[in-house]
C-alpha cells in the first residue's frame, strides 16, 4: 500500500499508520427509501416500551457496542429475511445496505 507524506492538500481522509483512508459520505435513506418491511419493523420496535430489555443489560464493565434496541431492529428484520444463523446475521452487517441503515 502506498503512503503519502504530504497530506496538505487533502481535506476529506483519516490519516491511520501514516497510511491514508479517505472518508466517503454516504447516505443510506437514498437506498432503503422503498423498503417497506424494513421501514416498518424500524418503526414498530422503535414505539414498543423496551424498558425491560434494557434492564437486562449491565451498566458495569464495557458498554454494548450496539445498542440493544438496534440489536433487536436487526435480528428481528433479518429473521423475517429468513436469515437465521449469527455468522448470516453479522455477514448481513457488514454488506447489507438495510441493515447499516439500522446501525
Amino acid at each position: 500500500m502506498k503512503t503519502i507524506k504530504n497530506t496538505s492538500s487533502l481535506t476529506n481522509y483519516t490519516l491511520v499508520n501514516d497510511t491514508i483512508q479517505l472518508r466517503l459520505n454516504f447516505n443510506t435513506e437514498i437506498y432503503i427509501k422503498d423498503d417497506v418491511k424494513l421501514r416498518l419493523v424500524k418503526n414498530i420496535i422503535e414505539r414498543m416500551n423496551l424498558s425491560e430489555l434494557k434492564k437486562v443489560y449491565s451498566s458495569f464493565g464495557r458498554k454494548p457496542t450496539v445498542n440493544p434496541v438496534t440489536m433487536l431492529q436487526i435480528i428481528i428484520f433479518c429473521y423475517s429475511e429468513g436469515i437465521f444463523s449469527s455468522r448470516e446475521i453479522e455477514k448481513s452487517c457488514k454488506y447489507d445496505l438495510r441493515i447499516k441503515y439500522l446501525l
